[in-house]
């Protein structure tokens, strides 16, 4: 259809003279601020647009919308007193300045404009339809400068138009709050993300069995800094508005399975459970990312939950069937959420499959208060476990919920009776931190009764008739003792770890993991090309804590017929580097750390480095790169540290170096001589890559889990320049 066809009835002469008149930004702010001069800024500004201007372009051409604009612009001249001002803008868009004093109110003038429109129609027997929305704002004697006029003109403008098609909206300064304070809340988020996700954390909240035992928990994403909180719900929805749900939804996984991985050393079972929303299920890269996040935290599959939203969105994608399909074959755990509300229902039942259905807490609510609900959650019980599904039921608040909802023996139960959503940290100490300290206060009762003198001797003894070694050791401070004839434990003249013909504490101290888990354990050790089998047994004699250290020699004719000797080493080796090092950087990883260092008392020195903007590093050059950068940095530190000292790669581009005996002064010249020699590492495919380090560190410590803490504020407080060294004794004489 062509303009000729559009308006044969139009007045030819006036379309030709009567056109829009477009006008610069600057031109038009000059225009408006001399109209508000001569009006005393008793005025009202009233904006309007074309309603879907860009769909009409698209479907009927540019000039049928220029049309429009031309057509629009009529209207709206045909109804002006000469003391009221228009200007069009780019896009349809159209200013209107009129006085107050003016008999025609804003919405009575946009109504004027309306019925131009409508008339204009009727006149071409509606070969063309299209409808205008508006917004004013009044200004009331105010004094306003003209850019915050035109926003508040556009937001009034944008508010009609979420109403729909030939809508009117008078401004509301509580809402325009609203959509400032939503804008810099946008703002504030895209500044954490870049910024290593500073201000978000992951909360835990448990689900529990029947029997109240915490199996799983749900993560929960938060946001906090010290001048915002966002509401979760809202937080969402933010993310989820600007794509920021993308990065973030993946941090929070990798989060969800590092927490896993702690919790996973008491239980094994454990299941943490993660949201995907529908714009996350979308991203094609999404399952690809699930995988290698879960292989390289260290975490089956099944111990991962999904749990999915949105579910009626959920099943119209080809790349979304992909996900469901290469989750379950990983053997991820899938989960319905908030079933029985909104796009949940038995039909997804079918099309998902899922593993759980999770009771949205309303329906729960609702059951407590009337029977008849009661009567449909029985009903929803009995399908599923007709389906072979697992149910869990939310809203458990209290013990009277509970007991209600066991009445429908489903698999799990959530809800604030076992627990708020908390961070890790505390979920693991009032979850499995106790009930684990329980649990070796009667392995050490059962298995540690105190040693008499004659105890000790008898065992030393009879011991030394089969092992080529028996040797009491104190594993913190790795001295090995001699029983004395007068039942005194007498240091020996070197160190345990000499008798290995070592200079430094065992890589795999098995005394050392055997005095912080109260338990009997073993390991092969070698000289050169021998073999020898080492058990460490915990005993306390008089009042202390040590280990007996047992050796034996092993011999070809007893292990080596598949291998021979020399094979069954480098096999042993092999073995030993696979389960303590770190395969990237060379580095020891956080297993070692959690065995030989974090629960052992000692005199040394805990240090953590981070690289700056580790994230941006990654997303700007690529993980190939960033992956050349952790490299680089371990070199650069093990090149910078004695044999006795210990790099440990926690994860990420988090190390942790444990350094013995070392005063602070020394420690200070070293990690300043690290900062600066990272700082000067050059990479020779990426030209422009330039990489500094933040390092925290205490310099004296006897206990590795506190120091742990203080060094990570001080990492905090040196990120927080960037490129800095925090000690946290140095710190503590500054600030007094």
């Amino acid at each position: 259809m062509n303009d000729n066809t559009l308006f044969s009835k139009r007045d030819h002469h006036f379309l030709c003279t009567k056109k829009a008149p477009n006008i610069e930004k600057l031109e038009m702010e000059e225009c408006i601020k001399k109209d508000l001069e001569n009006n005393c800024h008793d005025a009202y500004i009233l904006r309007l647009d074309i309603d879907n201007l860009r769909g009409i372009n698209a479907t009927c051409g540019n000039s049928h919308g220029d049309s429009l604009i031309d057509y629009t612009y009529r209207c709206i001249a045909n109804v002006l007193d000469k003391q009221q001002k228009v200007y069009c803008l780019s896009g349809g868009e159209f200013i209107i300045i009129s006085p107050n004093k003016n008999s025609c109110s804003s919405k009575e003038l946009y109504k004027k404009i309306q019925q131009e429109i409508t008339e204009l129609m009727i006149q071409n027997d509606y070969l063309f339809s299209f409808s205008i929305s508006g917004g004013v704002v009044m200004l009331d004697n105010a004094t306003i400068d003209v850019e915050e006029l035109l926003k508040r003109s556009e937001f009034t403008l944008e508010s009609a138009k979420k109403k729909g098609h030939n809508q009117y909206y008078c401004f509301n300064q509580k809402e325009y709050d609203e959509k400032l304070n939503h804008h810099h809340l946008i703002l504030r988020l895209q500044k954490a993300v870049n910024n290593d996700f500073d201000g978000f954390a992951v909360h835990f909240q448990p689900i529990a069995n029947r029997e109240g035992k915490i199996k799983a928990a749900e993560a929960l994403l938060r946001f906090k800094t010290d001048e915002v909180t966002i509401h979760p719900s809202l937080l969402i929805t933010l993310l989820e508005e600007t794509g920021l749900i993308i990065p973030v939804g993946r941090w929070t996984l990798k989060k969800a399975l590092e927490f896993c991985k702690q919790v996973r050393m008491v239980d094994k079972d454990f299941v943490v459970s993660v949201n995907m929303s529908y714009i996350e299920a979308t991203d094609y890269t999404r399952l690809d990312y699930i995988l290698t996040t879960l292989k390289a935290c260290g975490v089956p599959a099944r111990n991962l939950g999904i749990e999915l939203t949105e579910s009626g969105l959920l099943e119209t994608d080809k790349n979304i069937q992909r996900l469901w399909q290469g989750l379950k074959k990983a053997g991820v755990y899938i989960s319905l959420d908030d079933f029985g509300t909104g796009f949940s229902n038995f039909q997804y039942i079918e099309n998902i499959k899922p593993n759980l259905l999770k009771v949205d807490y309303r329906i729960t609510q609702k059951a407590m208060l009337c029977e008849r609900h009661f009567m449909i959650l029985e009903a929803i019980s009995s399908v599923v476990k007709h389906l072979d599904l697992k149910l869990c039921i939310e809203g458990i608040e209290n013990e009277a919920i509970f007991e209600k909802m066991k009445q429908l023996d489903a698999t799990l139960y959530q809800g604030y009776h076992f627990s708020k959503p908390c961070p890790s940290d505390e979920f693991i100490n009032k979850f499995f931190t106790m009930k684990e300290r329980g649990r070796k206060a009667m392995s050490h009762k059962q298995l540690t009764k105190e040693l008499t003198v004659t105890e000790l001797r008898n065992t030393i003894t009879a011991l030394k008739q089969i092992f080529d070694i028996v040797r009491v050791v104190d594993a913190t401070l790795m001295t090995q003792y001699e029983l004395s004839d007068n039942d005194e434990l007498i240091p020996g003249e070197y160190q345990c770890y000499a008798v290995w013909e070592k200079d430094h504490r065992c890589e795999n101290c098995i005394s050392a993991k055997s005095l912080a888990t109260k338990k009997t354990t073993s390991k092969f050790e070698f000289i050169h090309r021998d073999v020898y089998f080492v058990m460490s047994h915990f005993i306390l004699y008089k009042g202390e804590e040590y280990v007996i250290e047992l050796v034996k020699e092993i011999h070809d004719d007893v292990l080596f017929d598949a291998y021979g000797k020399e094979g069954f080493v480098e096999i042993m080796n092999q073995f030993n580097d696979k389960i303590y090092k770190d395969e990237l950087t060379g580095a020891y990883n956080r297993r070692y750390f959690n065995e030989q260092h974090l629960k052992i008392a000692r005199d040394a020195a805990v240090v953590m480095i981070d690289i700056d903007q580790f994230k941006s590093l990654n997303d700007t050059y690529g993980h190939k790169a960033g992956d050349l950068a952790l490299q680089a940095l371990a070199s650069c530190i093990q090149s910078n540290i004695r044999g006795t000292d210990r790099l440990i790669r926690m994860g990420g581009d988090e190390f942790i170096l444990i350094l013995e005996n070392i005063p602070i002064h020394i420690l200070e010249e070293k990690l300043m001589h690290i900062k600066e020699e990272v700082s000067y590492i050059q990479f020779e495919e990426y030209p422009m890559l330039h990489m500094t380090i933040s390092i925290g560190a205490v310099a004296t410590s006897s206990n590795v889990r506190d120091s742990l803490v203080l060094a990570d504020k001080m990492l905090y407080l040196a990120k927080e320049e960037r490129n800095m060294v925090k000690i946290y004794e140095k710190y503590q004489n500054d600030k007094n």
